[in-house]
């Protein structure tokens, strides 16, 4: 292979590099900054001393995490979530999806059903009505205020539909005619073809829900009054905690600054002690 020593090749090397080192710069520094924040005092980090490197350096949070029972039960709570939600959500989305899949024959209106399940996924009647709906039913605080309200997704209802699609038809004839009806044809034939399927939708599932920023505090920010209910996460109980003190602070600048603050530097503690644990 030759090398273009050409200036305009020479010139296009050094921009390419000043970029991907700016671009290196740039996603580094919040990890470092987490991480130098978490090894700062409380003091020094309230002061907003701490922008590159540690400032008092000490562990004194690191043990108060470690040695308490904070980790494991956020861990625990998260796992419970999670798993509950990758359950329902799989067990509604198969139900939903395999009559979808079916001809006009066997279920009236499903092209009808379908395309209004697909217009959910560009318009969506907003947090207000959904909130109303969770607040008649009587989930407001609870777990399933969480789960129930994001237990389907179209997109894998979509992907379920399109796999139940391809499984032959006269598999299903043949059943028929020993006698099987439509719940043991999905239980014993469809599903047990459908393990990729399954498998596949269940880790997006798990995925959606264990995105914590995006999915467990826009949903329970609207449908929990309270922020320290037993089925939360640590990080989602400070998460909520900074945004309502954020609100508060609002004409007070006195005892509501000083918790965020340290509500803050405990919460950058935190996670940056699961982040480093999840370094391979």
């Amino acid at each position: 292979m030759v090398k273009d020593n050409t200036v305009s090749s020479i010139i296009l090397d050094v921009v390419i590099y000043i970029f991907l080192i700016l671009l290196m710069i740039v996603t580094l520094y919040p990890i470092i900054y987490i991480f130098s924040v978490s090894l700062s005092s409380q003091a020094a980090f309230e002061a907003g001393k701490v922008v590159l490197w540690p400032v008092e350096p000490n562990l004194d949070a690191y043990k108060e995490i470690i040695t308490g029972k904070t980790v494991p039960m956020s861990f625990l709570q998260a796992v419970i979530n999670t798993v509950l939600y990758t359950v329902i959500s799989l067990a509604l989305t198969t139900t939903l999806a395999y009559p979808l899949s079916r001809s006009k024959d066997r279920v009236p209106f499903h092209g009808l059903i379908t395309k209004l399940i697909v217009f959910t996924m560009f318009f969506t009647a907003g947090m207000i009505p959904v909130y109303l709906i969770v607040q008649m039913v009587g989930l407001l605080d609870t777990r399933w205020a969480l789960i129930l309200p994001v237990a389907i997704s179209t997109y894998n209802l979509i992907v379920m539909r399109s796999f139940f699609e391809s499984v032959p038809v006269e598999l299903e004839e043949a059943a028929f005619i020993d006698g099987a009806n439509e719940l043991t044809i999905f239980v014993k034939i469809i599903l047990p073809l459908s393990k990729a399927a399954l498998a596949t939708v269940g880790l997006f599932s798990f995925m959606f829900f264990d995105n914590f920023p995006t999915t467990q505090v826009i949903v329970a920010l609207g449908f929990c009054k309270e922020f320290d209910l037993p089925f939360m996460n640590y990080f989602f109980k400070e998460f909520f905690r900074v945004f309502i003190y954020f609100i508060a602070i609002v004409g007070d600048s006195g005892t509501h600054t000083d918790r965020l603050n340290s509500t803050a530097h405990l919460f950058f503690v935190t996670e940056d002690v699961v982040s480093l644990a999840s370094v391979p």
